[in-house]
């Protein structure tokens, strides 16, 4: 009987590269990667929407042993996935902003009430500078994982970092006047 070649099965060593295996890929990350995606988009909707996209198209490649480290792959799928939406919705995602930027009835200061808050001045930033405040501080990854995971420059991310915290800053400030 001829010998068939087997992929290999980088991060699960035991399970088989199928439908259960991924099944559990995305138990062990769907948490993980669905918060990433809200705090790019800041919308529980749309994250989910993202989450789901990004697990549906590392589904090949994981499958065919492509990926090495499956969180990874997933952030850079989700980050892939927010910037082409960005790309083609320019007119939903101002409508987006005009809508969270609308006060909130009712006004007693919560964690949920700061949790929003940032969401907020998160959602003034450009695009890069908000990837790189949720990769560093939110998901707390190193300024060598930040950069791996967006495609840029360590130096980069330390200067995006620098010029995204001042405007979180003012945005924050100018939202308790």
């Amino acid at each position: 009987m001829r010998e068939v070649a087997r992929v290999p099965t980088v991060g699960l060593p035991t399970a088989r590269r199928d439908r259960e295996g991924y099944a559990a890929v995305f138990a062990a990350h769907r948490v993980p990667v669905l918060r990433f995606a809200y705090l790019l988009v800041g919308n529980q909707h749309v994250a989910e929407e993202v989450t789901a996209e990004a697990f549906a198209r590392v589904w090949p490649h994981w499958r065919a042993g492509r990926v090495e480290d499956e969180r990874t792959y997933l952030r850079k799928a989700v980050v892939n996935e927010v910037r082409s939406r960005w790309r083609r919705r320019a007119l939903e995602r101002r409508e987006e902003e005009r809508r969270r930027r609308d006060p909130e009835a009712g006004g007693e200061e919560s964690r949920g009430a700061e949790h929003d808050r940032i969401v907020r001045a998160l959602a003034t930033l450009p695009e890069e500078q908000r990837a790189v405040v949720v990769l560093r501080f939110l998901e707390d990854l190193s300024l060598n994982e930040t950069a791996a995971v967006l495609g840029l420059r360590t130096g980069t991310v330390k200067s995006k970092s620098a010029r995204a915290l001042e405007r979180l800053r003012a945005a924050l400030v100018e939202e308790d006047r």
